[in-house]
């Protein structure tokens, strides 16, 4: 066993089986495969960088265990005894990680066996180091991975974190235009210089760390993605409310890039099972259905819905939706509660129909109530409730004939 190996002699071992070049980017990770001979499948693992200075070779990571990962800081090492060849990573390169290291097979009394690695790390301004992506559950993300210039030729990889950040699990990769695996897909523009990763049906175990990055001999991991998968519930909503008869009008921002999408407005719970009111392609022009009207103004941006001749079972959660693909920039959330004036005991209120509120107001009890305005006669505004709270609000303009 050497702590300490004479450089200036590793190039001359008949120990050294091959030799290669590995490039990394500042920020990235890259992951270098190992090969050994079969009979040191018992021997411990380890990888040294060079210093010429001192004429040494200085361990990063050793380890005598088997087809389990090891952590040393930034390094990571793990022996497949199965295949013949350690994997060894190293995380959040910069310019100083540059040199000559060696994975080496230690042999107690014999010289060691080396694979030399010249690492040379890059910072390109093609690709940014980190970016964060937001989708819905149930829905599908779209993740953008730019690449340097001389990799137009080379395998595209995506990878997703592992847990315990030991290592970096395959998701897809492809060396064509466009490749497809299970849920993921991938389409390279080789022109522009990026691959664009698609991730459909999303569940809440997708949300994490993923990489963008390419093959050659080695793999190295360019760009982290942080995806977070979340519940359309936690989309927060606008309040909108009408009065039966009247006219609801709502006003839907989308993204820039979505001005040629299909616009659609639909009516449910949640967006994956929307029914839809109104749709159109058309922009500038007023497109009807039935009560529901909708038009696309692609200037800024804004399509506009009108619901006309309001009713009470109009009331509920409304979705205007630019893209199909389920991301939170899609999407706007209404909920519309609409209600009607009565006239009893000579006062005049407002009652809601939004699901969600309770009451119970002498004797009565609702859970369809979500506000009560309270009017005198010269329409003077006496009191206002979120909710009925208190007996003593609901007196005695609540009776057990005003039902939803």
């Amino acid at each position: 066993m050497r702590i300490l190996l004479i450089v200036i002699l590793l190039s001359f071992m008949t120990g050294c089986l091959s030799s290669f070049k590995v490039t990394g980017y500042s920020g990235g990770t890259v992951i270098i495969d190992c090969d050994y001979y079969i009979l040191d499948r018992s021997h411990d693992k380890y990888l040294c960088r060079e210093n010429r200075s001192s004429w040494s070779c200085k361990y990063q990571i050793r380890t005598g265990l088997k087809n389990t990962w090891v952590n040393s800081g930034r390094f990571s090492l793990y022996d497949i005894t199965g295949r013949n060849y350690f994997k060894v990573i190293i995380r959040q390169l910069t310019r100083q990680d540059e040199g000559t290291y060696w994975c080496g097979v230690d042999k107690p009394t014999i010289r060691d066996s080396y694979t030399k690695v010249e690492l040379d790390v890059k910072k390109d301004d093609c690709c940014e180091k980190s970016v964060t992506e937001t989708a819905y559950l149930g829905g599908e993300a779209t993740i953008r991975c730019n690449y340097p210039e001389d990799h137009e030729d080379r395998t595209k990889y995506f990878c997703k974190e592992s847990n315990d950040f030991k290592t970096c699990v395959y998701m897809i990769a492809s060396h064509q235009t466009t490749a497809e695996a299970g849920r993921f897909s991938v389409s390279d523009n080789r022109s522009e210089r990026f691959s664009t990763v698609t991730i459909r049906d999303l569940t809440e175990d997708d949300t994490g760390t993923y990489w963008c990055g390419v093959v050659a001999s080695y793999i190295s991991l360019i760009t982290q993605v942080q995806l977070h998968v979340t519940d359309w519930r936690d989309v927060k909503p606008i309040n909108v409310t009408g009065q039966v008869g009247e006219i609801a009008r709502l006003t839907c921002k989308y993204p820039d890039d979505h001005k040629s999408n299909e616009k659609l407005f639909c009516k449910g719970d949640s967006p994956l099972t929307c029914e839809d009111n109104v749709r159109t392609t058309v922009h500038n022009e007023v497109v009807y259905k039935g009560r529901f009207s909708l038009r696309d103004n692609p200037r800024t941006s804004v399509f506009t819905v009108h619901i006309k001749e309001l009713r009470t079972e109009d009331s509920g959660t409304y979705w205007c939706v630019s893209d199909r693909r389920w991301r939170p920039a899609d999407y706007t959330r209404f909920i519309l509660s609409v209600g009607q004036w009565i006239n009893s005991l000579h006062q005049w209120w407002l009652v809601g129909g939004y699901i969600g509120g309770s009451a119970h107001c002498n004797g009565w009890t609702g859970t369809e109530v979500q506000y009560c305005y309270i009017y005198s006669i010269p329409a003077i505004r006496m009191s206002r409730s979120s909710y009925f709270s208190t007996s003593l609000l609901c007196f005695p303009f609540c009776t057990p004939a005003v039902t939803m």
